[in-house]
């Protein structure tokens, strides 16, 4: 029955026979094809009379500022697509909010200072999966600890690695290969040198020789890529990429640093004024179980399997800084 409504009440008398009730409230029904009439109700409701919600007020227009940094529209305080903050003068200009910037940098400069060279030394190689996983925001980027070492290390010792002229001048004479792997004749040309300059080849030597290690402090960074090479030969099966072999050699090279740091700092309170090659073993020997532990954790590997891999890396810096402190001292002795 089209338009039938049953809650519809018919008027008195309606209720003796069904036919004028059902008439009734169809018509009082309707339906919403237009056969019946709309109640008083839906027309209030059309009409929003029925309403209760509190009237909506008209939008206002908001003044939106260009952002300096990239010039899109920065409706609130920093911007939605570069994320920077709007200037305010009275704050950012104001000596608490200097105050307030030193404090947080000096903190949080501390902060990962600190947890960046504790899990370096007490858990090896733990740093480089941090990095290589995404854990990067607590601990120190892997170039600034870098740097921050190789300062450290540039400021309290005045020479570095650097080749002796006199050995280098003895082993060519004598034809050792291992002892001047250049094959450069150091000694004859310093004292052509020295005779054109009027001083003494011994003084010209020793000159060349402390240029040389202040130099040496400056390139060592150059054995970085190198060491890389190194362990991405050795692993490049589990790592493809060069980048994360990167990352690894930047740590263990400043953990070297470190350790040279703290050899060198305790022979220099002994009294001793100069170092023999002999005298590192300790060193090498104490970094290389670092390393050992460090290659385990950061390719994954057991720590037998690790064994070899330690040794081969081991051996290579070995070459690489005999190498390097030839050539610093024959590249001065040539500029000299």
């Amino acid at each position: 029955m089209l338009g039938f409504r049953p809650d519809a009440t018919p008027p008195r008398g309606f209720a003796a026979w069904p036919g004028p009730e059902i008439l009734f409230r169809w018509a009082h029904g309707g339906a919403r094809g237009g056969l019946g009439v709309d109640s008083v109700s839906s027309r209030r409701d059309k009409a929003g009379m029925n309403d209760t919600r509190p009237p909506v007020r008209p939008a206002t227009a908001l003044t939106v500022e260009p952002c300096p940094s990239c010039g899109g529209p920065r409706p609130g305080p920093f911007c939605p697509a570069c994320g920077e903050k709007r200037l305010d003068p009275a704050h950012d200009h104001s000596l608490r909010w200097l105050a307030g910037q030193i404090l947080e940098g000096v903190l949080q400069w501390d902060t990962k200072l600190l947890r960046t060279f504790g899990t370096l030394l007490r858990r090896p190689g733990q740093l480089t999966r941090d990095h290589l996983d995404g854990r990067r925001v607590r601990t120190m980027a892997p170039l600034s600890l870098f740097f921050l070492t190789s300062v450290v290390f540039y400021c309290f010792f005045e020479r570095a690695y650097a080749a002796p002229v006199q050995v280098l001048a003895n082993a060519y004479a004598n034809g050792g290969w291992l002892g001047n792997l250049l094959h450069y004749d150091i000694g004859g040309v310093l004292a052509a040198k020295a005779v054109a300059a009027g001083t003494t080849a011994e003084m010209l030597a020793q000159r060349v020789f402390d240029r040389a290690g202040q130099e040496s402090k400056v390139f060592l960074g150059l054995l970085v890529p190198l060491l890389a090479a190194v362990l991405h030969a050795l692993f490049w099966r589990r790592e493809p990429r060069y980048v994360p072999h990167f990352l690894a050699a930047l740590h263990l090279f400043v953990v070297f640093l470190l350790f040279d740091l703290v050899f060198l700092f305790g022979w220099r309170l002994a009294g001793a004024d100069a170092v023999s090659d002999l005298m590192f073993l300790p060193l090498l020997a104490g970094f290389g179980v670092h390393v050992w532990l460090a290659l385990s954790r950061i390719y994954g590997v057991g720590r037998w399997p690790a064994l070899g891999p330690t040794v081969v890396l081991l051996a290579a810096l070995t070459a690489l800084i005999l190498v390097y402190r030839q050539v610093i001292t024959v590249v001065v002795a040539v500029l000299t």
